[in-house]
């Protein structure tokens, strides 16, 4: 809690220090926490970046759908 950060507009003192990890004393824990963080990070970029992608040129509406194949003949009955 010693350490200054310039650029907070308020006192250091009232903001904790959320990623110090000082409780987990274990490597896995913490490595197992800093996985989960940057997974987290990960998603909420990702979700971002497809909110954020621009629309495609067609409309769903107006796309259909053609086959290759030769129909098939069916007996009806």
């Amino acid at each position: 809690m010693n350490r200054k950060y310039p650029w907070l507009p308020v006192d250091e003192r009232l903001v904790p220090d959320i990623l110090s990890f000082k409780y987990p004393k274990s490597f896995w824990v913490r490595a197992a926490l800093f996985i989960e963080m940057l997974f987290a990070v990960l998603a909420v970029v990702g979700t971002l970046i497809l909110t954020l992608l621009p629309r495609t040129a067609s409309n769903p509406s107006g796309v259909n759908a053609t086959s290759t194949q030769a129909p098939i003949a069916t007996p009806y009955r």
